[in-house]
């Protein structure tokens, strides 16, 4: 599905167009590849939100997002990759010239992050699920089925967080 500008609605995640903020518990993954197959297998039946407007609107959502080492683990070629930008390549840690010009010095050192600082540690995914009010727990164990358990090992989990609706 087309927007009026000619993006294609349906090759893009819902969280650039809306935000997900009537969504109000969150759980952030971050996640390592256990078995090719079967994340590729979890991936092609992923309920991904996409930026095309439903009615009524959803109460849930899912976004997935790939490091470069995720990327590799799942077969994708280097020709493609050497496509990304040098910060997605080569992460936005390591490089204590990069860490100065964006500020992530001191106490914001990415030795101090609490992931995605030790380049050796990077996931190989990050999955966010969005719910209604009190309805992240059922969520998430619908999304993490059998399949979802052989494909991935959850390295960390940003813990059930319920915002505030303003």
């Amino acid at each position: 599905m087309k927007h009026s500008n000619g993006i294609e609605l349906d090759d893009l995640q819902g969280l650039l167009r809306f935000g997900h903020g009537r969504l109000t518990d969150t759980c952030f993954l971050l996640l390592k590849l256990l078995h090719v197959d079967a994340a590729k297998q979890w991936l092609r039946n992923a309920p991904v939100s996409s930026a095309v407007s439903v009615a009524p609107a959803p109460d849930t959502a899912m976004q997935v997002a790939f490091s470069v080492a995720g990327l590799r683990a799942l077969g994708l070629r280097e020709e493609v990759i050497k496509g990304f930008s040098d910060e997605f390549i080569h992460g936005m840690a390591g490089d204590e010239s990069r860490s100065r010009r964006l500020g992530d010095t001191g106490p914001s050192a990415p030795g101090n992050w609490a992931w995605g600082g030790d380049p050796d540690q990077v996931p190989h995914m990050l999955l966010l699920l969005y719910a209604r009010q009190g309805g992240i727990d059922a969520w998430r164990n619908s999304v993490e089925n059998g399949l979802f358990t052989q494909a991935f090992e959850v390295l960390k989990q940003k813990p059930k967080i319920v915002r505030i609706p303003v």
